[in-house]
């Protein structure tokens, strides 16, 4: 919601495919080059129009090494407005983590 400008419109999909969960969560917004998606995902990294605003630089690069801790990724994709980013973990099982999940 920083990043792109009101009225923006953001949606959090969540979907499950075999053994993966898939996040995405995309807006409308101005997007991020194509040359830029993989570094946005840099500790302190910024894009050239966000460093006037206010942060560190550590969002995505945080969102990326919980992904990685957990053996998932994560990518930056267009949306055509706006950005996506896609996150891809493993589906736990309650068999695995011996806890009781409920399928939703």
């Amino acid at each position: 919601m920083r990043h792109a400008p009101a009225p923006c419109q953001i949606v959090v999909t969540v979907a499950r495919s075999a053994d993966r969960i898939h996040l995405c969560v995309a807006d409308n917004g101005p997007g991020v080059p194509f040359e830029e998606r993989d570094r946005i995902f840099r500790r302190l990294h910024r894009l050239d129009r966000s460093r006037t605003t206010s942060g560190s630089g550590l969002g995505l690069a945080l969102v990326a090494a919980i992904a990685e801790l957990h053996d998932g990724r994560v990518e930056a994709l267009d949306n055509g407005p706006g950005l996506r980013v896609r996150i891809e973990l493993p589906a736990a099982s309650a068999a695995k983590s011996g806890g009781n999940y409920e399928r939703v």
